[in-house]
């Protein structure tokens, strides 16, 4: 892959940019149940310095699950997006309410990523997908845009 031609970063929430304090491998239901993935802050820095814009696409599969709200799950990736310094509005910002096999939004659909490419009119080659997870991996080969696992993204803040 080559930073040149990247004009987008989209970046996936839970695992990657977020964590749960408890471990849980799901998306947290209030402000104290997560923290900042160890290493992210440094490597979103790195790469502030290229002419480049970001999104979140994040499955929230606890507002199928009525475990929270779609609007507190929004605040809570709102409150993510802000704690980065992620200069990014509300639309860039898309999440999947629904449970699994019941929409077509749901990575590995490409759809959320879709809509923050169309939104700042950038091409899928243009754009790069950072995740954690093979459905992650799935919706960026789905939308035909370059994939990078968050493990191999956290090495850049360590450079």
């Amino acid at each position: 892959m080559n930073w040149d031609e990247i004009k987008l970063v989209i970046f996936d929430a839970d695992g990657t940019l977020r964590r749960r304090k408890d471990g849980e491998e799901k998306a947290p239901l209030s402000e104290d149940d997560w923290e900042l993935m160890p290493g992210i802050e440094k490597a979103i820095d790195s790469i502030r310095h290229l002419p480049v814009t970001f999104g979140i696409a994040s499955n929230q599969a606890c507002v199928g699950r009525k475990e929270i709200s779609h609007s507190e799950a929004h605040y809570l990736l709102t409150l993510l997006k802000n704690r980065l310094r992620l200069a990014i509005e509300n639309r860039p910002v898309q999440m999947c309410p629904h449970l699994p096999g019941t929409c077509a939004c749901r990575k590995p659909q490409p759809g959320m990523l879709y809509a923050i490419m169309m939104y700042w009119e950038v091409a899928p080659h243009e754009t790069l997908f950072i995740g954690n997870d093979r459905v992650d991996e799935g919706a960026a080969k789905n939308a035909e845009c370059n994939f990078m696992f968050t493990e191999k993204f956290l090495e850049l803040g360590k450079e």
